[in-house]
């Protein structure tokens, strides 16, 4: 997620995945969905679906990385865009036609995807080292679980009935 942006996660369960995306820019990498299983982001003037795809998504454009995109403006439209390809959209959801992603999106992208590949080996390793903190900790108080104990760590007070925040 790019600074100063916001979203919301609408819905998660075994077939559908929603971010709704409030306000700035957010990168999406999806792989591994069972089928009939559906990831999507929706923002004011669009909203993006894909499985197995790698793409980034603001307010007024939609860059596709990986694989292909299907992108429905709120006018009603719908345009599949692939990879190496991004398409603008008005503030009343009409989508333009695609023309290829820039060079400084591109590397962007890369950025993210070096990160979010370095967090997914940090977090591989975390087991590990959780489990053998965990033996050497004792559960504090009643042993109900604290906010730091959360498996939702880093949302605090802007996890409820309404989504997850993340300001």
């Amino acid at each position: 997620m790019k600074e100063n942006s916001q979203t919301k996660l609408q819905a998660l369960d075994a077939s559908l995945i929603h971010v709704n995306l409030e306000a700035g820019s957010i990168f999406a990498k999806v792989h591994g969905l069972k089928k009939d299983s559906t990831f999507k982001v929706s923002s004011p003037t669009a909203i993006a679906s894909a499985r197995g795809t790698g793409w980034e998504q603001s307010m007024e454009e939609i860059n596709v990385f990986e694989n292909s995109v299907e992108v429905a403006g709120i006018s009603g439209e719908t345009v599949l865009v692939e990879e190496g390809f991004g398409v603008d959209i008005d503030a009343k959801g009409d989508v333009k036609e695609p023309e290829p992603v820039s060079a400084e999106d591109k590397a962007e992208y890369e950025n993210f995807e070096t990160q979010a590949e370095q967090l997914v080996a940090e977090e591989a390793s975390a087991p590990e080292e959780s489990a053998a903190e965990e033996k050497n900790t004792e559960p504090a108080g009643d042993g109900a679980g604290t906010s730091e104990d959360s498996a939702f760590e880093g949302f605090g007070e802007n996890f409820g009935s309404e989504g997850l925040e993340n300001p």
